[in-house]
C-alpha cells in the first residue's frame, strides 16, 4: 500500500519519488518533519501528522496509532483517497502505454513469485496479468493504427535515405560481419567444449525428470481434448466463417498474388542461373563429404539396428503374453458393453423409427436417387452383424409388440403423404432415369468397344497355350521325340498295308499296262503309211520293236510290230514315245516330207 500511494502521490502531484521516499522512511523511525513533501495540506511536524490521523479517524471511522507505522500508512491512504490522488498510477496502468507495459511486468513478475508460494491466490495473480495485457493491448491498439497510417510516408522517406546510406551500411556490416565471424571462430575451441557439457547436463536433467514430464503432458493432453470438445461448437463455426473470410481475401488479391509468385520464380529461376558455376565446382567436395559421413555412420546404424532387433526378439515372448492375457478381456468388456446397452439400443431404435415415419415423405424425396447405395450398405451392415442381429432379434420383437399400437398410428397417419412423396419423387425424377437408361447403354457398348482387344489378347493367349499345351504334349520341339514316335508308327503301318494289300496295287499296274498297249497300237495303225521300206529297229532293253514292213502300195502292211513291253514307271512311257517319234521323223524325211511335233 505505501508503495502504491507514494506512486499515485508521484503522479497526481509531480513531487520527485526520491523526497516521497525520503519521508515514508522518516514516519518508519517516526521523524514527520518530511509530511510536508507529500502536499497533502500537513507540515512537517509531528502535531500535523496528528491532524492527518485525526482527519482520517473522521473519514473512515477507524481509530489510528501515531506509533504504529501501518496505521500511519493507512491513515495517508485513506486522506489521498478522499482528496482524489488514490489510483492514479493504476489510471495510469490502464490508460498509457508505458504504464501498461510495467504493471504487465509486475503482473508477470508477481505471479513467477506466486509459483513459489504454496499460499498464493494463483487465481488473483493470473487474473491480474490477463487484465494487465488486456490493457497493453487496448493501449497499442490506437498507436499502431497511427503507425500503419504513417508507414507509407514514412517507408518512403526510409528508403529515400536508406538508399544513399545503403552502400556504405553494406560496406560497414560486411567488416563487421567478417569480425564477429572471426571472433566467433577463434572462440568455438573454448565454446564447444562448454556446449557440450551444458547439453549433456540438460539431457542428464530431463532424463531425470522424464516420469514426472510425461505425466504433466498427459494430464495437459486430456485437458486439452476435453477443452477442445467442450469448445467445438462454438469453434466449428468460427473456423468456418475464418476460412471462407481467408478464400475471400485469397480470391479478391489473386492477380497480385500471382504478379508476386511470377516475380518470385524468375528471381529464383535467375539466381540459379548464376549460382550453377559455383555449386557445380563446390559439387565433388559437397559428394565426397556426404559419401564419407555415410561410410563412416554405417558401422554405428548397423550395430544400432542389430541391438534393436536383439532387444524386440528378447522382448517378443512377453509383448505376445501380454497381448494373449488382454484378449479375453478386451473381448469381454466390448460383449458386456453391448449387451448391456441392448434396452437402450432398442428403445432408440423404436425412437428413431417412429421420428422416421414421421418424417418419411421428406426423407423419401431425398433418399430416391441414393437407393443403390443405400441398399449396398444395408446389406454390407447385415452380413457383417448377423450375429448380433440374431442375439437381439427376440428382444427387438417383443419391444415392437409392445409399441405395435403407436407404430400403426404413425404409419396410417403417414401413408397419404408417403404415397404422394413416392409419385411426386419418381414422377420428377423420370427424365434423369430416362438418361441414365441411355448412359448405362452407351456406356456398355463403348466398354465392350473398349475391351476388344483385351479380349483378343484373352483368346490369343487362350490358344497360345493350348498349342504350348500340345506341343508339350507331343514333345514337339527341334526334333519332336512324339512327332518322330508318329513317323515310326507310319511306316510300320504303311509296311503292314503294303503286305496285305500288294495284290491290289499289282493287278491295277496290270490293267495301266494292257491300256497303254491299246493305245500304242493304235498309234501304230496310225502312222502305217509313214514308213516307206522295211528295217528293224534294235533297242538296248531288247526287241520292243521288230520289224517295220511296207504294203503294195508302198504304205500299207503292219507299220510296228510289238513284241513286247515292259512299263516300270512314267520314264519307260516317256522312251517308248520318244523312239516312236524318231521313227515318225525318220519315215517322213525318207519321204521327202517334214513332220512337225
Amino acid at each position: 500500500m505505501a508503495i502504491t500511494d507514494m506512486s499515485d502521490n508521484a503522479n497526481k502531484m509531480g513531487t520527485d519519488m526520491s523526497a516521497i521516499q525520503n519521508a515514508y522512511q522518516g514516519f518508519a523511525k517516526q521523524n514527520y518533519t518530511m509530511l510536508d513533501n507529500l502536499k497533502l495540506g500537513y507540515g512537517g511536524t509531528k502535531t500535523e501528522m496528528e491532524r492527518l490521523l485525526a482527519d482520517a479517524e473522521a473519514i473512515s471511522g477507524i481509530h489510528y496509532d501515531i506509533t504504529s507505522y501501518a496505521d500511519v500508512v493507512s491513515a495517508i491512504h485513506v486522506i489521498q483517497e478522499n482528496m482524489g490522488i488514490a489510483g492514479t498510477t493504476a489510471a495510469e496502468a490502464e490508460h498509457t502505454i508505458s504504464g501498461s507495459i510495467n504493471s504487465l511486468q509486475s503482473s508477470i513478475s508477481n505471479l513467477v513469485v506466486g509459483f513459489g508460494n504454496a499460499d498464493a491466490d494463483m487465481e488473483l495473480l493470473c487474473q491480474n496479468v490477463v487484465d494487465a495485457f488486456k490493457n497493453v493491448v487496448t493501449n497499442i491498439t490506437p498507436i499502431i493504427a497511427n503507425i500503419v497510417a504513417a508507414l507509407p510516408m514514412a517507408t518512403g522517406a526510409l528508403l529515400e535515405s536508406v538508399s544513399d546510406l545503403l552502400p556504405m551500411l553494406i560496406q560497414t556490416v560486411t567488416d563487421l560481419f567478417s569480425q564477429v565471424l572471426n571472433t566467433l571462430l577463434n572462440l568455438l575451441p573454448n565454446l564447444i567444449p562448454a556446449a557440450v557439457d551444458a547439453v549433456i547436463t540438460i539431457v542428464d536433467t530431463i532424463i531425470e525428470n522424464l516420469p514426472l514430464l510425461i505425466d504433466a503432458a498427459v494430464q495437459m493432453i486430456a485437458t486439452l481434448v476435453q477443452g477442445i470438445g467442450e469448445s467445438l461448437p462454438q469453434l466449428i463455426p468460427a473456423a468456418v466463417n475464418a476460412i471462407v473470410t481467408i478464400v475471400q481475401g485469397l480470391l479478391e488479391n489473386l492477380p497480385m498474388l500471382l504478379d508476386v509468385a511470377l516475380q518470385l520464380i524468375l528471381g529464383l529461376a535467375q539466381g540459379l542461373l548464376d549460382a550453377i558455376p559455383q555449386l557445380i565446382a563446390a559439387l565433388p567436395t559437397i559428394i565426397t563429404a556426404i559419401v564419407e559421413f555415410v561410410i563412416n555412420a554405417v558401422p554405428q546404424v548397423i550395430d544400432a539396428g542389430i541391438q534393436l532387433l536383439t532387444s524386440l526378439v528378447s522382448a517378443l515372448p512377453e509383448i505376445i503374453t501380454v497381448i494373449v492375457e488382454a484378449i479375453p478381456q478386451v473381448i469381454d468388456g466390448i460383449l458386456t458393453a453391448i449387451l448391456g446397452a441392448i434396452p437402450q439400443l432398442i428403445q432408440a431404435g423404436i425412437d428413431l423409427l417412429v421420428a422416421l415415419i414421421q418424417n418419411l415423405p421428406t426423407i423419401i424425396t431425398t433418399i430416391v436417387s441414393a437407393i443403390p447405395q443405400i441398399i449396398s450398405s444395408i446389406v454390407n451392415a447385415l452380413v457383417g452383424n448377423i450375429d448380433k442381429i440374431i442375439m437381439a432379434g427376440v428382444q427387438l420383437f417383443v419391444a415392437l409388440i409392445q409399441n405395435l399400437p403407436t407404430i400403426i398410428v404413425e404409419i396410417v397417419k403417414a401413408v397419404p403423404q408417403i404415397i404422394a412423396g413416392i409419385v411426386s419423387a419418381f414422377t420428377n425424377s423420370m427424365g434423369k432415369i430416362v438418361e441414365i437408361g441411355g448412359n448405362i447403354v452407351k456406356g456398355l457398348w463403348q466398354g465392350i468397344q473398349q475391351l476388344s482387344s483385351w479380349l483378343w489378347d484373352k483368346v490369343s493367349g487362350w490358344i497360345s497355350g493350348i498349342w504350348d499345351g500340345i506341343c508339350d504334349f507331343f514333345g514337339i520341339h527341334s526334333p519332336s521325340k512324339q512327332m518322330g514316335w508318329v513317323g515310326e508308327m507310319l511306316v510300320k503301318g504303311l509296311t503292314n498295308s503294303i503286305d496285305n494289300n500288294g495284290d491290289n496295287a499289282v493287278k491295277a499296274a496290270e490293267v495301266m499296262s494292257n491300256d497303254i498297249n491299246d493305245v500304242m497300237t493304235g498309234l501304230a495303225d496310225d502312222m502305217n503309211t509313214a514308213l516307206p521300206s522295211n528295217f528293224s529297229v534294235n533297242t538296248s532293253g531288247g526287241d520292243v520293236i521288230s520289224n517295220i514292213a511296207p504294203s503294195s502300195n508302198g504304205f500299207g502292211g503292219s507299220l510296228v510290230t510289238v513284241q513286247q513291253m515292259v512299263v516300270r514307271s512314267d520314264e519307260d512311257i516317256r522312251k517308248v514315245s520318244q523312239e516312236l517319234y524318231n521313227l515318225i521323223q525318220t519315215g517322213s524325211r525318207a519321204q521327202g516330207r517334214f513332220t512337225t511335233a
